[in-house]
């Protein structure tokens, strides 16, 4: 979604998350401030979304989030998240059954 939103011109990357994923606008955003953030928070043992936005001092910790508003983050979503991400660098999975992400 980082590098979609870059080559993207300027106010249509909302379109593109509606279009291209099955996260809201507000949670794609959520998941971009943390994966630009993940080498400060690989340390921090992060299980959730929610963990990581706290981690970042974007979620007051003492307030619990809704589970609508900020989902956990499953290997599910992780691999969409990341088929995503190949696509828009032109990768793509070519070797069925296989594992990684080949050009």
């Amino acid at each position: 979604m980082i590098e979609a939103k870059k080559q993207l011109p300027r106010g249509e990357f909302d379109a593109w998350v509606k279009a291209n994923t099955k996260v809201s606008r507000a949670n794609a955003y959520r998941y971009m401030d943390v994966a630009q953030n993940w080498s400060c928070l690989d340390s921090l043992n992060v299980e959730t979304i929610s963990d990581a936005l706290v981690a970042l001092g974007k979620a007051d910790p003492r307030t619990k989030p809704a589970t609508s508003n900020l989902p956990t983050l499953t290997e599910d979503d992780a691999e969409y998240t990341l088929k995503i991400a190949a696509l828009a660098e032109g990768w793509t999975r070519t070797r069925p059954g296989g594992r990684g992400w080949f050009p």
